[in-house]
């Protein structure tokens, strides 16, 4: 109990400081996890499964909300200067 909110705590820190130290690497797995899982299915069933396409829209999605974040937090260390 105590772990998950030390893990908790440590994600939010880094996501204040580095946002783009969370949100790259999962935006990176799920776009591998995406393209590996759409073109599988293409070669054996030859369509685009639904999942493969949510995979992909996902990872886009949180590597705009990383950058949104990354100017967040540049914005709150230059006024901070």
């Amino acid at each position: 109990r105590d772990g998950a909110k030390f893990l908790l705590i440590l994600i939010k820190v880094i996501t204040i400081f580095s946002p783009l130290r969370v949100f790259v690497p999962l935006s990176a797995a799920s776009f591998l996890l995406g393209v590996v899982y759409g073109l599988w299915t293409v070669v054996h069933q030859s369509r685009i499964p639904n999942g493969a396409v949510l995979l992909l829209m996902f990872s886009v999605i949180v590597f705009l909300v990383g950058l949104v974040s990354e100017q967040i937090s540049s914005l709150r260390l230059e006024s901070r200067r």
